[in-house]
């Protein structure tokens, strides 16, 4: 048995020395009779007022059930994917910026060489190109997370992200 002071809806709880109004389910305060009701005493009028008495709380000690058990695994192991997602996608996003910082100076040197031979060009265009399919990829796989963590789980079965990974396979380029 613990006790708890609420009004049916709402329960109180200790929070830094100060009594905190929270949902009676979340109330962190099954405690013993005498605690309950030095918690009750220290509230200021106006709560008690509200409807707020000290309640015993029956605390069942229920089993679930292994299929209960294993779907909640289920859903950890998809917030987990989630959460290494959403990390590998912000480290891709800072990956992308400094590609293309990289590929804005080349483009800077270029620009501001007077004389440049054809090997120098040559070898500009070289670190250009490698850059430039280093930045595709980057981009490619940002794109294919941004779908990931943008689609819901009936997205998810309906193969949302095998059809993009197609896309990126039959992809076509418009000229501008």
């Amino acid at each position: 048995m613990g006790y708890v002071v609420t009004d049916g809806e709402f329960g109180i709880k200790w929070n830094k020395n100060m009594p905190e109004i929270c949902n009676v389910d979340s109330c962190a305060n099954f405690c013993d009779i005498e605690m309950a009701k030095k918690l009750f005493d220290s509230l200021p009028k106006a709560i008690k007022k509200k409807g707020f008495e000290v309640k015993e709380l029956l605390i069942c000690n229920k089993k679930l059930p292994d299929d209960i058990k294993s779907w909640e695994k289920k859903l950890t192991d998809v917030k987990e994917v989630v959460k290494e997602a959403q990390k590998r996608r912000e480290c891709l996003l800072e990956e992308l910026s400094s590609v293309d910082k990289k590929l804005n100076n080349i483009n800077h040197e270029i620009e501001l060489i007077n004389n440049l031979d054809m090997y120098g060009g040559y070898l500009l265009y070289v670190k250009q190109r490698k850059l430039l399919r280093e930045r595709r990829e980057l981009k490619d796989e940002i794109r294919l997370l941004t779908v990931m963590l943008g689609a819901n789980m009936n997205a998810i079965a309906k193969n949302v992200v095998g059809k993009e990974i197609n896309k990126m396979e039959e992809r076509v380029y418009l000229y501008r």
